[in-house]
């Protein structure tokens, strides 16, 4: 796991690592969140993005999420929301 402080530079890391999943913080504006998606999915629209809303969000919650994201076919142009997952059983 990496963690950037731009979305630039995570560009940059994607182009060079090619993750299976990207997790979003709510550290950027919408522009900034929608710029980065759109820009990821035109070059690898097979990596799906998780994006963590406000307030903590526990490890079993996001290992769950993560595990459903990674395990869904097809997951072409995928984005989620952490809340998704909030309720629901593994």
């Amino acid at each position: 796991m990496f963690r950037v402080e731009s979305l630039g530079r995570a560009i940059a890391m994607i182009f060079s690592l090619s993750p299976n999943l990207v997790i979003l913080e709510r550290t950027f504006g919408e522009r900034e969140r929608m710029a980065f998606i759109n820009c990821l999915h035109e070059s690898n629209p097979d990596i799906p993005v998780l994006y963590l809303e406000h307030g903590r969000i526990s490890p079993d919650l996001l290992l769950k999420a993560c595990k459903k994201i990674l395990a869904a076919q097809p997951r072409v142009g995928t984005v989620h929301s952490i809340q998704e997952f909030i309720g629901k059983s593994a």
